[in-house]
Parts: C-alpha cells; structure tokens; sequence
C-alpha cells in the first residue's frame, strides 16, 4: 500500500507542487517566526536597556544634591522615586570614593543577584574616564550605571554638559531584572507559533482545494504571458475561459495589458506636457520680465503726460491729442495685461459677478460686423461667481475668435451657459458646483491629430494665427480652478466646454456689474463708488493738509509722480526702498508731521521689497494707510491686497487721476482718515 501510495505520488505532477508548497509553507513559518521572535527579543531588550539607561540617568540627577550633601533624606526621595518602577532588583548610590550613600534591595527578585562588587573598581574607573552612562549583562539581570555630575544642559537631566568641565560627585546603580522580559518572549513565542500552525494548516487545505483545478489553466497562462512578453501581443487571445479564480486571474491579465497600454499612452503624454511646460516657463519669464519693464516705462510716459496737460488749458489744441496719447497706454496696458497672463496665467482680480450677464454683454461686441449667425441660450438660474471679469473677457474673445475663423460664411456659432457639476473630471479641484460655458460651431474642425496639441504655446493651424489664444484662454481658466475642454471633428464643427467653479451661496447684492467703475482705476469699484470722486488735479487746499511718502526704486517714476503730486497739493517724500521708507515713516512720527498716505511698490531692485516693507510698516503703525502699486498685476498681493493690510491697489501704468483717486480713498479710509 505504501509502494502504490508512494508511486502515485511520483506520477501526480499535482502531488508534487503540493509537496513542494507545503515544504516552501513550512519553511517560510519557520523562518518568519524565527524572525519574528527574535526581532520582537532584540526590541524588547533594546527599550530595556534605554529605559534601564535613563532611570539610570535619572538617579544621578535626582541624587546631585544628596550626593554632595551625602544627606539620607535626600538621597531617600531620590531611591524612592526609582523603586516604585517594575522590575527593579536593587538601587545603589556612591559618592566619588565609592562609599555607599544609600541603598534599595527588591527581596522578591533577591535570588536573581548575581554578586558583581567584586569589579566595583573596575567600574568605577570607567565611570570616572568616561563620565558616561553604561551597563552590563548578568544572567538574569541587567546593571546601569550613571556618573553623577555637577552641569545638566538646562532642566533637561537627560542631556548632560561638558563632561570634563562637570565635577563629578559620585555614581548611581541601578540593578534591573530580565524575567519579565524573558516571560514575555516566551509568551510571543508561543503565540507565533499557534498563530503559525493555524496558518499552516488553512494555506494547505487552501492550496490542496486550489491546485487540483489550477495546474493547466496557469501553465495556459504562463504560455500566454511569455508571449506577449516577447512579442507585445496574445495571438488568438486568452485560452483560459473558466470561471473560478483562474478565469478571474485571466479577467486581471487582461485589464493589465489595457493599462499597460494606457500608461504607455499617459507617459507619452506626460512627457509631451512636461516638454510644454518647460517652453511655457522659458517663454514666461521673458514675457513676464519685458512686461513688468513695459509697464514702467508706460507709468513714466503716463507722468509725462498728465504733467503736460496739467501746464496746457484744455482750449489747447494739443491738449486733445494728449488725451488720445493717454488712450493708447490704455491699450499698451492691455497688451502688457496679457504678457503678464501668458507668462504666469496672471493671479485674477477677482469679485463677484454674473456670468451671464458678462457673456451678454461680450459675445454682441465681439460678433459686431460679422455677418456670422450666432445664438445666445443662457440660463436664467445661473449661480454667481468669483472671477476677474477682464480675464474671463479675453477667453470669450479668444474662443469666439478661433470659432469666427473656423466657420468663416458658412455656418453658426452657438454660446451656451447653464449650471453644471463636474465630479468625475480629475484636472480641476472643487466642491463640483461649476458655471459650464459651450462655445459650439459648425465649422472646420480640428484634426484628431492636433486636437491633443491646441493649448501648446505657438502651436496654430492657421496661415497667419500665432498660436496663444487658446494657450492664454486655458491658462485663465484654470487659474479661476476651471477647465477648457475641447472636441473635435474636421468637417463637423468644434465643441468648446469652458467650466468656471460657482458659488451659489453669493447674494446676487453684492455684483457690482451694473455699477460703472471709475475709469482704470485699480482698485476695486466696489469700494470705490461710494467713496472716491473724480481727481482732484490741481491742488485743492484739503490736499495741502496730506503728506504722502513714496516707495519706488525706478527714479524717472519716482520724480514725475513725485512732481505730479507735488502740483496737485500733496506734501511728498520718497525713499528707494523699504529700509529708506521705514526711516521717513518713522521719522515723519516722531516729528509730528505723520504721513496721511504710502504708496509702496512691491518690487524693489537691491533692497528691502514692499511687501517686507508694509509688514514692518504694520508693526509700528497697525492703522498704517498705504496703496500697493506695480508692474507686476498678477502678483498674488495686487489680488490679496486687503489681506496684507492695504487699503487700496494700482496696477503700472495708472493714469494720475487713478492715483489720485486711490490716495484720497486710502486716506478717507479706516479709523481717522483724512
């Protein structure tokens, strides 16, 4: 019976797996018990020692003074303190001739001592060289020793101070059991093993249950893996159509492949955006750098200007060109606007508006003299947003011009609005709650070549396109925490999904559409309308009263805004940078003569920036009134200003009524503005 049992045994290919599995089971409970155990052993004993070491370190801390006093009472608090912790054998303190000062002996474990006085002075001499803790191993019990010193770092007694300028005063010993620890290796070890067993046993039963119906089905699969391992692909597809978990295993060989070849796909995407982005950050420091250079030139040009006209009548003939000179920085203004958004996506300004109403108002003017046909379909429920209307301006502009020029005569465009939810889309991060905005057209469409490539700088299939409307338009949007998406057909037409994050908790009060802002200014209009007239530009005798200080470190801006203000009845002071600003401030304080006003640019060459500089201004005085300005209109502060203490805001290059405007509000502003 045992030669059959044997021989079936040798032809069972089955059999022998099993055999083989339940050799590598065994094997593996063994060693990761053994591991286990002995991992648990060499922890346990490590926090013995460390904590062994620090009762240790304790002792001869608490013991300082009664050790120097060699008073029992002390030294008896000290030994009390260390006693009541568990498996402590016995506590001794000696001075530094090794007299014994006090003692404690544990009688229960008393049985467990292991007589090592007789290499006290070995001991002791080591604790005088080395003035450092240490211990050693008995059979049944583990010795701590600790010098006591005379210098602890601070309060803490764990970290001790020089040790050769410290006095030593004597030394502490601490004797402490190993039973308990051994007890508890025992008990882990016990367990593992029941666990183990356990384990054992259920991985065989499982296995046994298992291999019986696994064996051809994996060979098949392993056959089907090795090859398209080597040749990428499976001919004829997968052989193992079973239901159990081997025809599950099947289902997950398979989505593996898919994804395999969708992570290929993503990586080459990846890499593609990574190339892209890389070009976008070269392209924008440029753009960004040339732009905020623009617009202090522009601010000057400004100046200029507004100093010529205040010395013209506005009878004069040149005093109506000046005025048209002053409508084109408006417009180099624009341009710099859109470097700056090129380069960073520009920060948003942004309020609460209605959407709606800005797509009413937009999409007519951009249409204007088209002879397109167009249509409007906005919903009446739109929930309110947070956006910079100028920006979100531009992506309609730039949209609905790639559509103008994709339909050409033929054809129609449609906009849509309508509230919408996008919980599924992985690109943009929000409570779902989103404005969705359809630009559709009927006309070329995009190759599914290029449809990947649209939001790449430069990238244009047009004859005379430069390839940023839609690259500016996406880098808006997501600033806002939107995203653009777009289809495409050729032939059929392209769909534009724009989505803007919306809040429908706003109060529709508090839209400041219907308001008319007061021209460039830049700050907000809703603080502005109730409380800033038009400039007054020349000097009024409220003027005179308000003294302004100038941060600007461009000299040219720092002298004709400096004269501007000058003629329109401001006293003013100017510094090149933070530190400057700081002196006159204060200065200005002591003196009794305070500034009304700060105007502070943000960027400052070689010195101490505003934003620095408004912080120490708000340490000294929290009731500081300062206008933030600079070239730089998608600086974080420019959109945040009331968050870093400002009162208003004006974006280079600002008309001097603008600024004006902006110190009179500040100065109106707060607790006793004047």
């Amino acid at each position: 019976m045992n030669l059959g049992v044997f021989r079936r045994f040798r032809e069972s290919f089955a059999a022998k797996v099993y055999a083989v599995v339940t050799i590598f089971i065994i094997s593996v409970s063994v060693v990761f018990v053994t591991i286990i155990v002995r991992g648990q052993y060499k922890q346990l004993m490590e926090k013995s020692i460390t904590e062994g070491t620090l009762l240790a370190k304790l002792l001869a801390y608490n013991s300082r003074l009664g050790v120097f006093s060699e008073s029992e009472t002390i030294l008896a608090d000290a030994v009390d303190a260390i006693k009541r912790q568990n498996d402590v054998v016995y506590v001794s303190i000696f001075n530094s001739d090794a007299k014994l000062l006090a003692s404690y002996e544990n009688h229960k474990f008393h049985k467990d001592i292991s007589d090592n006085h007789n290499e006290l002075d070995t001991i002791i001499e080591q604790l005088k060289r080395d003035r450092s803790p240490f211990f050693t191993k008995g059979k049944n019990i583990i010795y701590f020793w600790a010098p006591v010193l005379s210098d602890y770092v601070g309060d803490d007694y764990m970290q001790a101070g020089d040790a050769n300028k410290s006095k030593l005063f004597g030394f502490a010993e601490i004797c402490l059991t190993t039973k308990t620890l051994k007890a508890q290796v025992a008990g882990l070890f016990l367990r593992s093993i029941i666990m183990s067993v356990f384990f054992l046993i259920t991985a065989l039963w499982i296995t046994f249950v298992v291999l019986r119906r696994m064996i051809q089905p994996v060979i098949d699969l392993t056959r089907c893996m090795r090859e398209f391992g080597e040749i990428g692909s499976i001919k004829g597809g997968l052989p193992v159509n079973a239901q159990d978990e081997i025809g599950q295993l099947s289902i997950a060989f398979t989505k593996m492949i898919d994804d395999l070849h969708e992570r290929e796909s993503e990586k080459r995407k990846m890499e593609e955006h990574l190339i892209n982005s890389q070009k976008m950050e070269a392209i924008g420091t440029l753009a960004g750098g040339i732009a905020h250079n623009f617009n202090n030139v522009l601010t000057v040009f400004a100046s200029k200007l507004a100093v010529a006209k205040n010395h013209l009548p506005k009878t004069h003939d040149a005093y109506a060109k000046l005025i048209q000179a002053e409508e084109t920085i408006d417009k180099a203004k624009y341009l710099s606007n859109q470097l700056f958004t090129f380069a960073r996506g520009g920060s948003p300004i942004k309020e609460a508006a209605s959407l709606g109403a800005l797509i009413k108002e937009t999409v007519p003017l951009i249409m204007a003299g088209s002879q397109l046909n167009y249509e409007l379909d906005i919903a009446e429920d739109l929930c309110l947003v947070m956006i910079d209307k100028d920006q979100i301006r531009q992506v309609i502009n730039n949209l609905l011009s790639n559509s103008k020029e994709a339909v050409k005569d033929n054809g129609s465009i449609t906009v849509r609005a309508h509230n919408a939810k996008l919980t599924d889309h992985s690109s943009v991060s929000s409570n779902g709650k989103f404005i969705k905005i359809d630009f559709i057209d009927t006309g070329t469409g995009i190759g599914k070549e290029n449809i990947s490539k649209v939001f790449v700088p430069f990238f244009t299939t047009k004859h005379n396109g430069r390839g940023l409307g839609l690259t500016i338009a996406h880098s808006i949007v997501r600033k806002h925490g939107g995203d653009v998406i777009i289809t495409s057909e050729p032939g059929k037409g392209t769909h534009c999904e724009v989505y803007i994050p919306a809040d429908c908790e706003l109060d529709a009060a508090v839209v400041t559409e219907e308001r008319k802002p007061v021209k460039s200014c830049g700050f907000s209009t809703s603080e502005a309308a109730e409380g800033v007239q038009t400039s007054v530009y020349p000097a009024t005798v409220q003027n005179v009263k308000k003294r302004v200080l100038l941060l600007e470190d461009n000299d040219e801006i720092r002298i004709w805004v400096g004269l501007i203000m000058r003629e329109s009845g401001y006293r003013v002071s100017m510094a090149r940078d933070g530190v400057e600003a700081l002196y006159l401030y204060n200065e200005g304080k002591l003196t009794g003569q305070p500034f009304d006003v700060v105007i502070v640019d943000l960027v400052i060459e070689g010195g101490m920036g505003g934003k620095e500089a408004m912080g120490e201004l708000l340490k000294t005085d929290p009731d500081v009134k300062a206008i933030v300005a600079s070239g730089y209109s998608d600086d974080p502060v420019m959109a945040e200003y009331k968050r870093y203490g400002f009162k208003a805001r004006v974006s280079k290059p600002y008309g001097m009524d603008q600024l004006l405007d902006a110190i009179e509000f500040a100065a109106g502003s707060g607790n006793g503005g004047g």
